[in-house]
């Protein structure tokens, strides 16, 4: 699974599924699933976030759905690269682990304690996931 560190609030806005570009100097070919990894450094010049903003962690997983410039979001930085960043899922348990520059790849281990607690953490929203509804007998 490939990863990304962003600074705080940043991350968090993308986990809430309020922030839905990523601005970067280039380009990327991944599509699908990326882990979004809180870096420990904190960007207090931008946007106040209510509550405790975990750092130096894996705190979800966004699906990657393209790459653009000139978006339309509010959050698309011109000049930029805008990682189009949709289906925000938040970890259960934010994970521990060393960031790195750029795209990186988070190893084996790590990737199944992420699909663990992805399974058995809440949505993005809060909630626990709903349950399938019970089969009909007709």
């Amino acid at each position: 699974m490939k990863a990304l560190t962003v600074r705080q609030p940043w991350a968090e806005l993308i986990i809430r599924g309020q922030k839905d570009v990523e601005n970067r100097s280039r380009t990327t070919t991944h599509r699908g699933q990326l882990a979004i990894h809180a870096g420990l450094g904190l960007d207090s010049s931008e946007p106040k976030v209510q509550g405790e903003l975990d750092r130096g962690a894996i705190i979800g997983v966004v699906d990657v759905v393209g790459c653009v410039q000139g978006s339309k979001s509010p959050w698309a930085v011109s000049g930029q690269w805008h990682w189009l960043l949709a289906n925000p899922r938040r970890l259960s348990k934010p994970i521990p682990y060393r960031g790195a520059l750029g795209l990186w790849t988070v190893d084996p281990a790590t990737e199944g304690l992420i699909r663990s607690r992805l399974r058995a953490g809440p949505t993005a929203c809060g909630r626990s996931p709903r349950p399938p509804p019970a089969a009909s007998s007709g």
